[in-house]
């Protein structure tokens, strides 16, 4: 079964089950085909989850469907069932439908076989029989095969604190393209990305003031980001400034208040910040992933950063003296310097979510990081005002770069001419920039 075959049998599916959950008598509220999911085997979309309650990631169950032997999809299944916080999913495959069950460190065990048609050849009709009698095979699971709060692990824990995230995304695209139309200070990239970064931004301030229990318990969703500004005092003066708001930064809408309230709620029900390990590894997973979602490429590795070098878009935390670290956007630099305090790291000397914007005492011995094409645009201002910081950077030199040129080019060459004489240089550009040079 081709890709794009098995996303639409997994959107019929879902209706088809939508349809039941409504008139039966089931634990489940929602149906939803493919969700992404982060794991431990990588982004999973399984091709169908059944959710006891969707904004309190209450999954019941969980179907993949596939041409390959149930063995096969092993990995995924207990890879999905970590991640939604069940011990059981469901295979439906050439040979039938099966229900197992996740045992730690062992292979799953088949806990009932239903006999069906391989699910591209399966009839309206079965369809129709499979998921009924799956619904009531699950029904009880959905209560047994929960995981208890306290063995949640850490990936659950980040795809529960994503899931706002990804319901917020159109009303916080909207809050910004409104609060650009009334001010010019607002960064220029594009509307979805500074959403995106709002959205990763206000997570992030909720996982750092829970962690230190400092947001009141009877806050409500209109007044819980002003009650974060009040308390943001509380964090050491690294995170602050993190965690502050990027220029014209616009408030959450109400419906984007009430869904991180509602995560609030329930990371209070989980009790966020009662485990320093797992809080670690969720704030690695969320910054891993919010790296990616830029394209950036993953830093796999714990070696300490040389003296007196500058990190462009630092992915991971690792150990170091003297540094210097600047990021291209701000959700990023807050998650990063987030996990380096939690971790004990040292923060760097200095650093800054716009690189133009990084001020050096002294000239680093070695830059290392990647760059990322976040926007092609540029305005005729920000073009002088790169040339301006250009001649600061290339004081005996005057750069031409090509009047089109996108704005990591010239970052490129601003980060350049800040290196000290004979420093190592190890930067990664967009395959674009053979183009756009």
């Amino acid at each position: 079964m081709n890709p794009d075959k098995q996303t639409c049998l997994a959107a019929e599916l879902a209706d088809l089950a939508q349809q039941k959950i409504e008139v039966g008598r089931f634990p489940f509220r929602r149906a939803e085909n493919t969700p992404r999911l982060l794991t431990e085997q990588g982004e999973i979309s399984p091709s169908l989850v059944l959710w006891i309650n969707r904004d309190s990631f209450m999954a019941g169950g969980i179907l993949l469907l596939g041409d390959q032997t149930p063995e096969q999809c092993f990995a995924a299944g207990s890879a999905c069932a970590l991640a939604l916080g069940v011990s059981h999913f469901v295979t439906w495959c050439a040979t039938g439908l099966d229900i197992w069950h996740c045992q730690a460190d062992q292979p799953p065990q088949r806990i009932k076989h239903l006999e069906a048609s391989a699910p591209g050849n399966a009839l309206a009709e079965e369809s129709h029989q499979v998921l009924q009698h799956l619904l009531e095979e699950l029904k009880p699971l959905s209560v047994m095969g929960a995981i208890a709060p306290e063995n949640l692990g850490a990936f659950y824990l980040a795809n529960l604190c994503l899931s706002p995230l990804a319901a917020a995304e159109e009303e916080l695209t909207e809050a910004v393209r409104s609060a650009r139309a009334k001010t010019p200070d607002m960064p220029n990239y594009p509307a979805r990305r500074l959403a995106q970064s709002k959205g990763m931004l206000a997570l992030a301030r909720l996982l750092a003031l829970m962690r230190i229990n400092q947001i009141p318990e009877n806050v409500r969703p209109e007044k819980l980001e002003r009650a974060i500004d009040l308390v943001l005092s509380y964090l050491p003066e690294p995170v602050i400034t993190a965690l502050g708001s990027f220029p014209a930064e616009p408030p959450l809408p109400y419906p984007s208040a009430v869904r991180f309230h509602h995560l609030f709620r329930r990371l209070g029900q989980l009790r966020w910040g009662s485990d320093p390990q797992k809080v670690g590894e969720v704030l690695e997973i969320l910054l891993h992933d919010q790296a990616r979602s830029l394209g950036l490429p993953f830093e796999e590795t714990t070696e300490a950063v040389a003296e007196g070098t500058l990190l462009i878009n630092p992915t991971s935390a690792r150990p170091a003296g003297t540094f210097s670290e600047a990021f291209q956007e701000p959700a990023l630099r807050a998650l990063s310097v987030l996990l380096r305090d939690h971790l004990d790291l040292p923060h760097a000397q200095e650093t800054s979510s716009d690189i133009f914007s990084l001020q050096m005492r002294s000239a680093p011995r070695n830059i290392e990081g990647s760059l990322v094409f976040l926007s092609e645009k540029i305005t005729a201002a920000e073009r002088e005002f790169f040339r301006l910081k250009l001649r600061t950077s290339w004081p005996n030199r005057r750069l031409s770069l090509a009047p089109k040129s996108p704005r990591y080019i010239w970052e490129a060459a601003h980060i350049s001419g800040l290196a000290a004489d004979g420093a190592l240089i190890r930067l990664t550009l967009p395959a674009a920039w053979l183009v756009h040079a």
